[in-house]
Protein backbone atom coordinates (compact mmCIF):
# COMPACT_ATOMS: atom_id res chain seq x y z
CA UNK A 1 0.00 0.00 0.00
CA UNK A 2 3.19 1.94 -0.17
CA UNK A 3 2.14 5.39 -2.48
CA UNK A 4 5.29 4.61 -5.16
CA UNK A 5 3.84 1.53 -5.63
CA UNK A 6 0.40 2.09 -5.97
CA UNK A 7 0.25 5.37 -7.79
CA UNK A 8 -2.31 7.69 -8.79
CA UNK A 9 -5.81 7.12 -7.59
CA UNK A 10 -8.29 8.22 -9.97
CA UNK A 11 -11.14 8.23 -7.61
CA UNK A 12 -12.02 11.50 -6.10
CA UNK A 13 -14.13 11.89 -3.31
CA UNK A 14 -17.21 14.36 -3.65
CA UNK A 15 -19.93 15.93 -1.82
CA UNK A 16 -20.26 18.05 0.77
CA UNK A 17 -21.12 16.54 4.24
CA UNK A 18 -19.78 15.32 7.30
CA UNK A 19 -18.07 12.21 5.89
CA UNK A 20 -20.10 9.71 8.18
CA UNK A 21 -20.47 6.22 6.72
CA UNK A 22 -24.53 5.30 6.38
CA UNK A 23 -25.42 2.78 4.21
CA UNK A 24 -22.51 2.02 1.38
CA UNK A 25 -23.65 1.37 -1.80
CA UNK A 26 -22.42 1.35 -5.53
CA UNK A 27 -24.57 3.49 -8.46
CA UNK A 28 -23.94 3.05 -11.89
CA UNK A 29 -22.14 6.56 -13.27
CA UNK A 30 -25.18 8.92 -14.15
CA UNK A 31 -25.83 9.28 -17.36
CA UNK A 32 -25.82 12.92 -19.51
CA UNK A 33 -29.28 13.18 -20.04
CA UNK A 34 -31.36 13.96 -16.57
CA UNK A 35 -33.79 12.05 -18.15
CA UNK A 36 -32.23 8.78 -16.74
CA UNK A 37 -32.46 8.53 -12.98
CA UNK A 38 -29.89 5.52 -11.61
CA UNK A 39 -30.60 4.27 -8.31
CA UNK A 40 -28.09 2.88 -5.78
CA UNK A 41 -27.82 -1.19 -6.59
CA UNK A 42 -25.18 -3.93 -5.53
CA UNK A 43 -24.66 -4.90 -8.92
CA UNK A 44 -25.21 -3.32 -13.26
CA UNK A 45 -28.57 -2.96 -14.52
CA UNK A 46 -29.05 -4.80 -17.25
CA UNK A 47 -28.44 -2.35 -20.80
CA UNK A 48 -26.10 -0.18 -18.67
CA UNK A 49 -23.53 0.66 -21.14
CA UNK A 50 -19.90 1.33 -19.46
CA UNK A 51 -18.68 5.21 -18.56
CA UNK A 52 -15.13 4.68 -20.07
CA UNK A 53 -13.99 6.46 -23.51
CA UNK A 54 -12.66 4.49 -26.58
CA UNK A 55 -9.16 3.61 -24.30
CA UNK A 56 -10.37 2.14 -21.48
CA UNK A 57 -9.27 5.09 -19.15
CA UNK A 58 -11.06 6.06 -15.55
CA UNK A 59 -8.43 3.66 -14.35
CA UNK A 60 -10.81 0.44 -15.32
CA UNK A 61 -10.41 -2.27 -17.63
CA UNK A 62 -11.61 -1.24 -21.28
CA UNK A 63 -15.70 -2.30 -21.37
CA UNK A 64 -15.89 -1.98 -17.80
CA UNK A 65 -18.74 -0.55 -15.76
CA UNK A 66 -17.62 2.52 -13.45
CA UNK A 67 -19.66 4.06 -10.54
CA UNK A 68 -19.99 5.86 -7.52
CA UNK A 69 -19.64 4.31 -4.02
CA UNK A 70 -21.87 6.36 -2.09
CA UNK A 71 -21.26 6.52 1.70
CA UNK A 72 -24.02 8.48 2.43
CA UNK A 73 -26.91 10.12 0.44
CA UNK A 74 -24.49 13.54 -0.55
CA UNK A 75 -20.67 12.05 -0.99
CA UNK A 76 -19.34 9.88 -2.33
CA UNK A 77 -16.32 8.17 -4.22
CA UNK A 78 -16.50 8.46 -8.24
CA UNK A 79 -15.60 6.63 -10.66
CA UNK A 80 -14.75 3.43 -9.33
CA UNK A 81 -14.85 -0.07 -11.21
CA UNK A 82 -18.01 -2.21 -10.31
CA UNK A 83 -15.03 -5.08 -10.46
CA UNK A 84 -13.67 -3.28 -7.03
CA UNK A 85 -16.66 -3.14 -5.42
CA UNK A 86 -17.64 -6.85 -6.20
CA UNK A 87 -14.44 -8.41 -5.85
CA UNK A 88 -14.57 -11.11 -3.70
CA UNK A 89 -11.15 -12.85 -1.66
CA UNK A 90 -12.40 -15.60 0.11
CA UNK A 91 -15.54 -14.65 1.74
CA UNK A 92 -15.35 -10.87 1.54
CA UNK A 93 -15.74 -8.23 -0.09
CA UNK A 94 -13.05 -5.86 0.73
CA UNK A 95 -14.46 -2.46 -0.60
CA UNK A 96 -17.83 -3.38 0.68
CA UNK A 97 -16.80 -4.87 4.21
CA UNK A 98 -14.09 -1.79 4.68
CA UNK A 99 -16.99 0.61 4.81
CA UNK A 100 -19.36 -1.73 6.43
CA UNK A 101 -17.24 -1.70 9.78
CA UNK A 102 -17.18 1.90 9.73
CA UNK A 103 -20.97 2.37 9.61
CA UNK A 104 -21.82 5.23 11.88
CA UNK A 105 -18.27 6.83 12.00
CA UNK A 106 -16.95 9.81 10.04
CA UNK A 107 -13.61 9.63 7.72
CA UNK A 108 -11.18 11.09 8.18
CA UNK A 109 -8.35 12.51 5.12
CA UNK A 110 -6.12 9.32 5.95
CA UNK A 111 -9.32 7.10 5.73
CA UNK A 112 -10.37 8.89 2.42
CA UNK A 113 -6.82 7.90 0.97
CA UNK A 114 -6.81 4.48 2.46
CA UNK A 115 -10.09 3.84 0.65
CA UNK A 116 -8.98 5.29 -2.29
CA UNK A 117 -5.82 2.64 -2.62
CA UNK A 118 -7.71 -0.08 -1.75
CA UNK A 119 -9.86 0.22 -4.97
CA UNK A 120 -7.17 1.22 -6.75
CA UNK A 121 -5.12 -2.27 -5.75
CA UNK A 122 -8.69 -4.38 -6.07
CA UNK A 123 -8.85 -2.51 -10.19
CA UNK A 124 -5.41 -3.60 -10.81
CA UNK A 125 -5.81 -7.00 -9.00
CA UNK A 126 -8.80 -7.72 -10.99
CA UNK A 127 -6.96 -6.99 -14.26
CA UNK A 128 -3.86 -8.84 -13.11
CA UNK A 129 -6.30 -12.03 -12.96
CA UNK A 130 -7.84 -11.50 -15.78
CA UNK A 131 -4.69 -11.16 -17.41
CA UNK A 132 -3.15 -14.54 -16.48
CA UNK A 133 -6.42 -16.70 -17.17
CA UNK A 134 -5.87 -19.21 -19.78
CA UNK A 135 -8.52 -20.74 -21.65
CA UNK A 136 -9.14 -24.40 -21.13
Amino acid sequence: MEDAAIGATPYPFSGDGDNVVAKPAFAPAPFVSSEVETPMCSAPPEGISTSLDANGSGGAPSGQLLGRVHINPDQYFDNVPHSAWEFHIGGYQPAQKWLKDRKGRALSFDDVLHYQKIIKILTETDRIMREIELPL
